[in-house]
């Protein structure tokens, strides 16, 4: 995968639409660490943990990955009607993994090392943990879902672009100690913003408070 192609990619990220809101403004270097992004040239396999049981919330993610598919070169194939336990296990690529959890987060562990944003180039598993005990329509629209998967796929939060000091206000005393690693800002050399404007209504920017 060409570096010029990984970076096309990012930018459609950037336009994925509107009615689901994921719109991203700050992403993985595609120049510095082209190791951290997902294939273009093959599918991305996904699956769900045997906990996660919820139909309602099972659509919602297939909606999701089918809207990104849509609207970049990305590709995803649900492991558990697509393809056999034993395809997966035998694929190179990581796997994404969607977890039943109380709380929400996206992690891909080898060893010593972790990845919180992006593809861990060694890490088979990549698990996406999501609230999932709450079988409902309400939850089915739960803004938490679209968030954690573009963080998997390298994006950032917006209030954590290297530039944000230039658009917004941070009082460090103001914050809970146990959140100040939320609103860490990004360096430079960390992400890049491919051009796209400062949005204070992304969904992945915190509210003022």
């Amino acid at each position: 995968m060409s570096p010029s192609l990984s970076m096309l990619c990012l930018l459609l990220l950037l336009l994925v639409s509107p009615s689901l809101a994921l719109v991203k403004r700050s992403a993985i270097d595609n120049e510095r660490e082209p190791e951290r992004l997902w294939p273009t040239d093959r599918p991305i396999f996904y699956n769900f943990s045997v906990n996660f049981t919820c139909g309602y919330n099972r659509e919602y993610i297939n909606q999701i990955l089918q809207t990104i598919q849509l609207k970049t070169c990305l590709r995803f194939q649900n492991a558990s009607k697509k393809a056999s336990i034993n395809t997966v296990e035998g694929h190179d690529d990581p796997v994404l993994l969607f977890v039943n959890s109380t709380v929400e987060y996206y992690e891909a562990t080898l060893s010593e090392t972790m990845a919180t944003v992006g593809k861990h180039p060694n890490a088979k598993m990549h698990s996406i943990f999501l609230p999932n005990s709450t079988c409902s329509k309400q939850q089915f629209r739960n803004r938490v879902y679209p968030i954690h998967i573009l963080h998997a796929l390298g994006f950032y939060f917006t209030h954590n672009r290297e530039d944000r000091d230039d658009y917004v206000l941070y009082y460090a005393d103001r914050t809970d100690p146990l959140w100040g690693f939320a609103y860490e800002k990004l360096t430079a050399g960390e992400s890049k913003t491919y051009g796209v404007p400062y949005d204070y209504s992304s969904m992945t920017h915190f509210p003022p408070g």
